[in-house]
């Protein structure tokens, strides 16, 4: 039923064409014949003359080539076998980015910068003679912040005096409620009363530096690991590290073939199960392609580097591609 209603949909439109063409030839044929000779009315003379375009070879030719160029664009967005293929290609990677830094607390932002300064340079150094390049080091934060705690404390007016008694509680602690408290009860005068409220206080300031590094020479990373740690002392923070691939194009060729591969045989397998030959391929496009980067994620904390060497393992990468396609449907001979 839904083919009927494409068909028919396909001859009105191109009827319509072809109406549109022969009324543009038919008022041109008018238009080159003399005024007196128009005898019928223009309606009757307009159809007389497309009943004669139709009628002749060239209108006909014209008739039937839009029927065929209808009928071949609304048939040919849906028509064949559309499939699609995925191809993997895996291999070690080659590179490895560290995520480490300094954090450095002091009572001042001078020192807090000083010690933060100190502890990256060494931190610096242990990676020059590990032979990183400075083109594979690159600061990705730097911040000085206050570091904040909260304290109680209860204010008091007797006599038209403050008093103030102040308890620091720890960073984080639930705000207690604010109760007001008749200092009856602790022995001063009638009619003074104390509030109790609380307040943040400076404990410090925190100057964070943080570095992204590039290592190419995988063998040597748990030892640059171990070293850049042992230099920056406690202040030494580390996150993670994520490996990749420098160059891809030659995983995502072979990635790409088995693609095409899986798409031609999945085709294949279609027209055989349908009944029909694989036709030439219309239409190919690549879809996708992903690389991961598996991370080793580490704590947020110093640790020593003392005891046992770091060890890394790297793995290996996917490269994956996604193709699809479309192919005619040919018709077996009989």
């Amino acid at each position: 039923m839904i083919g009927v209603i494409k068909r028919g949909r396909i001859h009105l439109v191109a009827l319509g064409l072809g109406v549109g063409l022969l009324a543009l030839v038919a008022c041109g044929s008018e238009a080159e014949t003399p005024a007196a000779n128009a005898a019928p009315s223009g309606s009757q003379q307009g159809l007389a003359d497309l009943a004669g375009v139709l009628a002749s070879p060239a209108g006909s030719a014209a008739y039937e080539a839009l029927v065929r160029n209808a009928a071949g664009t609304q048939a040919g967005a849906n028509a064949g076998i559309w499939v699609s293929g995925q191809g993997e290609a895996s291999a070690a990677p080659d590179l490895a980015t560290l995520s480490l830094g300094i954090v450095a607390f002091a009572d001042t932002v001078a020192e807090a910068r000083t010690s933060a300064a100190e502890a990256m340079g060494q931190t610096l150094g242990v990676l020059k003679s590990q032979g990183i390049a400075d083109r594979d080091v690159q600061t990705s934060y730097f911040n000085i912040n206050a570091r904040y705690t909260s304290r109680e404390v209860t204010r008091c007016l007797n006599g038209g005096e403050a008093e103030e008694e102040a308890a620091v509680l720890p960073l984080g602690a639930p705000e207690p409620p604010k109760p007001t408290i008749h200092l009856e009860a602790v022995g001063r005068s009638t009619g003074s009363e104390c509030t109790l409220e609380r307040e943040q206080v400076v404990l410090g300031y925190q100057a964070t530096n943080q570095l992204t590094v590039t290592v190419r020479d995988l063998d040597s990373l748990g030892g640059i690991i171990d070293e850049a740690i042992e230099a920056g002392g406690d202040l030494a923070r580390f996150q993670n590290v994520s490996f990749s691939i420098e160059d891809t194009e030659p995983l995502k060729d072979q990635a790409r073939a088995a693609a095409i591969q899986d798409l031609r045989a999945k085709a294949e397998q279609i027209a055989s199960l349908a009944g029909v030959e694989l036709g030439r391929l219309n239409y190919i496009t690549e879809t996708g392609g992903f690389a991961p980067s598996p991370m080793v994620v580490m704590e947020r904390a110093s640790f020593s580097a003392a005891a046992a060497p770091t060890p890394i393992m790297a793995g290996e990468l996917d490269i994956s591609v996604s193709v699809q396609a479309a192919f005619e449907i040919q018709q077996p001979e009989a």
